[in-house]
Order: structure tokens, then C-alpha cells, then sequence
């Protein structure tokens, strides 16, 4: 993933200042994480943290970088 991102448009620069996305982005260091990990770290319900994440992936901030299966569900990192 890049280190560095471009907003281009004010749609994008509305997604990315978002004071919960940003939080978000903050918990990133150097590993990969599931929407369940973030939200455990963060005290929110997934669903919540799994529709900011679409948003920050929709704008090419975040991306999924690894998946596994388990126990018949997969997980995205």
C-alpha cells in the first residue's frame, strides 16, 4: 500500500477528515487488521467500523492486503 495519498476531490477529502476514520487510520502501524480486530481495539460494534473502513477503502486510503480462512469464514486484513 502507498504511504502517500492524494485527495483529489471534495468527496474524498470528506471521507478521509472524518474524526471516527481517522481513528481509525491512527490504529494502522505496521500490521495488517480485520474490521473485528480494529473494533475490539477501538470499544465499537463492528457493522460500525466495517461501513468507515468501506469508505476509506472506496477512496484507495485503505486496501486489503491479505485474506484467510477460518473456521469457514474469511477474514480480510
Amino acid at each position: 500500500m502507498e504511504k502517500e495519498k492524494v485527495l483529489t476531490s471534495l468527496e474524498e477529502i470528506k471521507v478521509f477528515t472524518d474524526s471516527f476514520r481517522m481513528k481509525i487510520l491512527f490504529e494502522f502501524d505496521e500490521e495488517p487488521l480485520t474490521v473485528k480486530q480494529l473494533a475490539d481495539r477501538l470499544g465499537e460494534v463492528p457493522s460500525k467500523v466495517h461501513y468507515h473502513v468501506k469508505e476509506l477503502e472506496r477512496i484507495g486510503v485503505l486496501e486489503i492486503v491479505n485474506k484467510k480462512e477460518k473456521s469457514g469464514i474469511i477474514e480480510k486484513y
